[in-house]
Formats: structure tokens, sequence, C-alpha cells
């Protein structure tokens, strides 16, 4: 039982470093390519909740759902 416990305690902690690592900061700006790709593939979607609403502007980082990387600034599905 202790071991179980300490396995998923472990494994939920290298969980929150990743995302840690790989998500938005204000530092981090975002690459245009990635923008550009993010906003045609927004225009294939049917959006009737405006859940997309925050993809416009030029910083792709901060949008709703969207992460870049820490290192190097790609966009990730956050």
């Amino acid at each position: 039982m202790k071991t179980s416990f300490l396995l998923i305690f472990t494994s939920l902690l290298f969980q929150i470093i990743g995302l840690s690592i790989i998500t938005a900061s204000s530092n981090v700006t975002c690459i245009q390519r990635d923008r550009r790709s993010l906003l045609v593939f927004k225009q294939t979607l049917t959006d009737t909740s405006n859940l997309l609403s925050t993809w416009s502007g030029v910083e792709c980082c901060h949008w709703q759902g969207i992460g870049c990387d820490r290192l190097n600034g790609h966009v990730v599905v956050g």
C-alpha cells in the first residue's frame, strides 16, 4: 500500500514538473510559423461555443488551450 502511494505520488510529481517546463511563460514569445499554423487550423473548425475566441493577436502562447515550450518557444497543447 505504501509503495503504491509512493509510486502514484512520484508519477504526479513528474507530471507537474513536466507541465511547468512546457507551459507558457511571460518570457516566451510565440513562433510566428506556429501561430499561422494554428490560425489556419482554426479556420477549418466550426466554433459554435466560441471556445477559440482567444485565438487572435500576436501572442499565441497565451491563447486558451495553448502553451509554449520555455526552451524553444514552440507551441504545445496545454
